[in-house]
């Protein structure tokens, strides 16, 4: 009987087949383009994310205007978050022939979400020139 590590390992590696072939199947160059928006998108988040956190420790050390900024961070978060929902819907409404033969229309809306969301990773810690320029 397999232990765990052995089936988290199979797992992984198949998920990692799944979103490997997910990232190189695409059916148009416009299906390209809107598969990176949405990483994009989500790795705006994350900045918007970092630049509140930045604002925040400015602000507990006395800045004045960190506040304001914060502010404007977490609304731009916040309209970001609603523009890649709407993104990721429509992609999957756009896109059903990526869905894989054996994968349902959830579990391909969960795909896509799951790759959008490990773009946030590649997002880097920002400098407030970068937070100034996304608040714009």
């Amino acid at each position: 009987m397999p232990c765990n590590k052995q089936i988290a390992a199979v797992l992984l590696l198949a998920s990692m087949m799944m979103v490997s072939s997910a990232q190189a199947d695409f059916s148009s160059p416009r299906q390209k383009k809107d598969w990176f928006y949405l990483q994009t998108l989500a790795q705006e988040i994350r900045t918007l994310l970092l630049c509140q956190a930045l604002y925040y420790e400015r602000s507990t050390a006395g800045d004045s205007n960190a506040a304001q900024k914060m502010a404007r961070a977490e609304d731009a978060h916040s309209k970001a978050t609603d523009e890649l929902a709407t993104e990721v819907e429509a992609y999957v409404k756009t896109y059903p022939e990526a869905r894989g033969p054996n994968e349902t229309t959830k579990s391909y809306i969960y795909r896509v979400w799951s790759v959008v969301i490990r773009a946030e990773d590649d997002a880097k810690q920002p400098t407030e020139a970068v937070c100034g320029a996304l608040l714009m």
